[in-house]
């Protein structure tokens, strides 16, 4: 199971579910309006100094990664697929050979 983050005003990672949203009137999308962490969140905005939050920003880096290989499929899927190229070029091969005889 993964956990979906959201990326804050300040660059950094949260959980979406330590967060609280409100609509912008001017631009009307949705913004966080306010962030819960388990942690606490005193450390007076010094994220960028805070383990919790490099651990938090690693993991979300690490799930997008993931999730390309997701994307492109199996390690089985991604040799059948190999394998199946392989012998279309080989096929494509043979005919080309046996053209250039006839």
């Amino acid at each position: 199971m993964t956990v979906k983050m959201i990326k804050d005003e300040d660059g950094n990672y949260v959980p979406e579910e330590c967060c609280s949203f409100s609509r912008n009137f001017e631009t009307g999308n949705i913004e966080i309006d306010h962030v819960d962490l388990p942690c606490g969140a005193d450390c007076d905005d010094q994220c960028q100094n805070c383990v919790i939050q490099r651990i938090m920003n690693e993991y979300t880096e690490q799930e997008k990664e993931l999730k390309k290989y997701r994307e492109i499929g199996t390690i089985e899927e991604c040799q059948a697929a190999m394998e199946k190229f392989i012998e279309e070029a080989q096929l494509h091969e043979a005919l080309r050979v046996l053209d250039e005889r006839m």
